[in-house]
């Protein structure tokens, strides 16, 4: 069923749809909310853009698709997915949300389970994200703007995780961030551990101008990085200008924690951080394995 552009509605009701839809051009729902309910409801974009002024909802099993690179969904307020199984569904296009988004698990534990190269954008500043399972997760997410996001839960990122200007804040209030590539320029980072796993296959990744702070001072790791070495040569990653907030020595603390898993050589160079050895910090003994020492063939320098 081909869905055309719905009225104006007043912004006190949601508009809710119990059907099947395939956009045939550009939806624009203005002044109101959208909310797809059912199991037998669904919002296919079909490669059209839309723009919701209030706040977009799944719930009792219903579905969004977004398969095609030039799908679009604009939230102008909270994005809450209480619908189906998302898998395979959400493979393409850009789903970007100036308000909260929540992942609920009412009737599926993967209701935003993204893949492909499905993007979910976050350019509001005072959004926060939070997820009920985490077998649901992003694909790519981008951090866009001076902007703080605040996390409610740990997140999952199957893809790119990009962030690239200093004013970009990640709020994790304890909470971590597993990616699996990172594309970072800039970011701060607030109380939140980031976990760059590469599942077995080495990516491109950027990690540089971060700045970790605002920690609790025992049993911090505020980065972690596991990825396969190189079996030929050992494979060399930098990490450029990134600088932590200063932990006292023990109580289980590490600004970096390096795990080669296939065992093959894999260096980490933390080049420009305050904790190195020019920056006068302690991070040659809080990281694991501490500087220049090698670890199931991990090693990790602190200029």
């Amino acid at each position: 069923m081909a869905w055309a552009r719905p009225q104006a509605a007043p912004s006190t009701r949601a508009f809710s749809s119990p059907g099947s839809y395939t956009l045939n051009g550009t939806l624009g729902v203005a002044g109101v909310s959208l909310s797809l309910s059912g199991s037998t409801a669904s919002l296919d974009l079909g490669g059209f853009n839309a723009t919701v002024s209030g706040d977009f909802q799944t719930t009792g099993g219903a579905l969004l698709i977004m398969q095609n690179s030039a799908d679009a969904l604009i939230i102008a307020g909270n994005a809450i997915f209480d619908g189906g199984d998302e898998t395979g569904l959400l493979t393409a296009g850009n789903l970007r949300v100036r308000g909260d988004f929540t992942q609920q698990a009412t009737v599926s534990a993967t209701s935003y389970a993204a893949s492909g190269t499905h993007t979910t954008t976050f350019n509001q500043n005072g959004s926060s994200v939070s997820f009920a399972n985490f077998a649901s997760h992003f694909q790519d997410l981008e951090l866009l703007g001076a902007i703080t996001t605040s996390l409610g839960s740990d997140i999952g990122v199957a893809g790119k995780f990009t962030a690239s200007q200093t004013a970009t804040n990640l709020k994790g209030n304890g909470f971590k961030v597993v990616v699996t590539a990172v594309a970072v320029q800039a970011l701060t980072v607030d109380n939140a551990t980031i976990v760059v796993d590469e599942n077995g296959t080495g990516q491109a990744q950027q990690f540089d101008n971060v700045t970790f702070q605002n920690f609790p001072t025992t049993g911090v790791s505020m980065l972690q990085f596991i990825g396969p070495g190189g079996a030929a040569a050992p494979r060399n990653l930098t990490f450029n200008n990134v600088s932590f907030q200063s932990l006292p020595v023990g109580a289980g603390n590490l600004y970096v924690t390096l795990i080669s898993s296939n065992g093959f050589g894999l260096n980490l160079t933390m080049q420009g951080s305050n904790q190195g050895r020019q920056g006068g910090g302690n991070g040659l003994n809080l990281s694991n394995p501490p500087n220049e020492t090698t670890v199931g063939g991990a090693t990790i320098f602190w200029p």
